[in-house]
């Protein structure tokens, strides 16, 4: 019952650009909802660092995220992938790097290593969009209120699905361990315990559905504070060097309207 849906990005004039057109002239947030009810947990997907992207993208994500209530969201960064057209067109305008293929830390995550290639958007300004919405939407409020909204909103009761009474009695102690890690701690108790209570009593056919999502979040915490720090030190380094693509090669002439300031430390 767990289903992943690429949104990518709200704006429709970017999603037209990528030929993404499935996901304009909807409301995203009535056709997730729409799912969510029939008691599917969605996850969904958003990249930044599209060409064509506008300012206030962060916001326009983030606005996005809380209107669907979806809890789980993988947010990344733009990564040209090999053999694909967005890898194509930016080799013709000479904006890939020389070793795309291969991350600069040797991961595929691209969390933290994405954007393998000359952005129009200042590459800082990209990663500053990116940091806000990775810490803004896993702060605990957000999440655990995210978790609540889709719990009250599911209608679980057609499920046919017998659970043996063995598996009854693993899920409650694994209940019994996730209690012991975030019923008592400091920053997250009191949101554990405001999900935990009010889906019980007001749709506790979908209980199950919201311990799994909160169980996730003992991952989530630390997983934010590793790409936090990783983007810190990258827009660190950016800081003091500059964008080391726009000084090594000429600047594509379709890039230079859209860069105001041109490193040459």
């Amino acid at each position: 019952n767990w289903l992943f849906v690429g949104i990518e990005n709200p704006d429709e004039d970017t999603l037209k650009a990528t030929q993404k057109r499935q996901n304009t002239h909807r409301s995203i947030s009535e056709s997730i909802h729409k799912i969510m009810r029939h008691g599917m947990i969605v996850n969904a997907g958003y990249i930044i660092g599209f060409d064509g992207e506008k300012g206030d993208v962060a916001q326009a994500i983030l606005d996005n995220i809380e209107a669907t209530a979806v809890p789980v969201n993988m947010v990344g960064l733009l990564f040209a992938l090999p053999n694909t057209q967005l890898t194509r067109r930016l080799k013709r305008e000479g904006r890939l790097d020389p070793d795309f293929e291969v991350p600069p830390d040797k991961t595929a995550c691209q969390c933290v290593a994405g954007l393998n290639f000359t952005t129009q958007r200042p590459r800082a300004t990209i990663l500053k969009d990116f940091r806000r919405v990775v810490e803004e939407i896993l702060r605990p409020e957000k999440y655990f209120g995210r978790v609540l909204r889709l719990a009250l909103m599911q209608d679980c009761s057609k499920k046919r699905l017998k659970i043996p009474f063995r598996h009854l009695l693993r899920d409650l102690r694994s209940l019994f361990r996730l209690t012991k890690k975030m019923g008592f701690r400091k920053d997250v108790r009191f949101y554990y315990w405001q999900v935990l209570l009010t889906c019980l009593f007001k749709n506790p056919r979908a209980l199950r559905n919201a311990v799994s999502l909160i169980a996730l979040y003992l991952h989530f915490g630390t997983f934010r504070d590793f790409v936090l720090d990783r983007l810190d030190s990258e827009l660190l380094i950016l800081e003091k060097e500059g964008d080391r693509r726009l000084v090594l090669k000429p600047i594509p002439p379709a890039l230079q309207p859209a860069l105001s300031v041109v490193p040459t430390n």
